[in-house]
Order: C-alpha cells, then sequence, then structure tokens
C-alpha cells in the first residue's frame, strides 16, 4: 500500500534559496517525490506536514490535501500498483492525472473524428450538433471527471428552456450519454453514479456512491 505525504525536502532547494513543496510517495520500500506548484521561502514556513506563516498558508495547506486525496484515488483506481515499483507508480498516477484532467470538448472531438474516419457521415452530422450543445453549456473547458448529477439535471433544464420537442432532448441527452459511455470504456473517466432513462422525454441520475 502507497503512503502520500506533504513534505519539503532541504537538500533540493532551489537555486533562488527557495523551497518547493512535494509530495512524497512510499511504495514497495522506496521512497520518490512529486513536485507541487507551491514554494515556500523559508523552512521555518512548514512544519509537520503543513505550510504555517505564510499569508496564503490556509487556502495551499487546503490545496495540498486536495492533491494527496486525489493521488489516493487515483491509486485505488489502478488494479495492478501494488505490482509496480515507485517509480513505475509515480508514471502511471501521472498519466491518470492527466486523463482525468482531459475536457468534455477534447473527449468530444476525439469521438467525432472517430465516426468521420468510420465513414459515418449521417451519425457525424448528429452527434456534432448535439455535442456542439453540451459543450457550449457545460463548458469546453470542464474536465469530463468532474461531470456531476447536477450538471445533467441543469443541462435537461437549459434544453427545456431553449423548447425543444421531447424527441430533440431525448436524443441530445442519449448522445451525451455515448459519449460519456466512450470516455469511460476508454478509462478516461469514471463515476460513483449511473445515468438510467426516466418515464417521458427526460433522464434521471441515479447517484450510487461508493
Amino acid at each position: 500500500m502507497a503512503t502520500f505525504s506533504i513534505v519539503v525536502v532541504p537538500a533540493k532547494r532551489l537555486s533562488d534559496g527557495r523551497h518547493r513543496i512535494r509530495i512524497a510517495v512510499a511504495h514497495r520500500s522506496q521512497t520518490r517525490y512529486m513536485a507541487t506548484p507551491f514554494l515556500l521561502d523559508s523552512l521555518n514556513q512548514f512544519r509537520n506536514g503543513k505550510v504555517v506563516r505564510h499569508p496564503h498558508a490556509d487556502q495551499i495547506n487546503l490545496s495540498l490535501r486536495k492533491i494527496v486525496d486525489d493521488y489516493v484515488l487515483l491509486f485505488a483506481s489502478i488494479d495492478y500498483a501494488q505490482e509496480l515499483g515507485c517509480t513505475e507508480l509515480i508514471h502511471c498516477l501521472r498519466e491518470a492525472q492527466c486523463r482525468k484532467s482531459m475536457s468534455l470538448k477534447v473527449i468530444t472531438d476525439e469521438y467525432l473524428r472517430l465516426l468521420e474516419e468510420d465513414g459515418r457521415s449521417k451519425s457525424y452530422l448528429l452527434y456534432k450538433t448535439a455535442l456542439a450543445q453540451a459543450c457550449y453549456y457545460l463548458g469546453n473547458h470542464l474536465p469530463l471527471g468532474r461531470l456531476c448529477p447536477q450538471d445533467i439535471h441543469r443541462y435537461m433544464n437549459y434544453l427545456s428552456q431553449r423548447k425543444l420537442s421531447c424527441t430533440t432532448i431525448r436524443i441530445y441527452l442519449t448522445l451525451l450519454k455515448v459519449v460519456i459511455n466512450y470516455a469511460i470504456k476508454m478509462s478516461y473517466v469514471s463515476y460513483p453514479f449511473i445515468l438510467l432513462p426516466c418515464v417521458g422525454c427526460l433522464w434521471l441520475v441515479y447517484v450510487n456512491w461508493i
């Protein structure tokens, strides 16, 4: 089992005298370090794994805690993690982090390219129209891994307010669900909830938290 801790390594002091906060990854009797964007002017600003005597200490500590929590979740999602060496584990964590941050637009563009390459011109046009609406409302840069049930409900309401027919709304939501399932199949994202059809033209999001 890997452990993750917030550290400052005095021997890795930067050329300007400052110190970078790092995440120490201990796994299979080895320890490696992953850099964070946070810098400290002095070692006196760090004690017991927390930033102190810094004007933004509270915000930095919250961000560092979230980084560690994210790494713990990513580690749990790697089925073969126990078989990896520490360096290999860090490589896998970084790859998983990149996949997790893939935006809705990037994934929809990838799926559209597949349709185009397969020569499915009619499907391509339909998906392009439907997914353009999703990207417009949800945001091109939304990491798909952060999509939540509330986003889906808001998007449903947005489509309804545009006075689209029930059939059109059903199609738009179905095609978005297809792309989400594609992202799950490709291991780009995973969700603790599922999407199920409801009576009528809308979709309900049933939460199934683990």
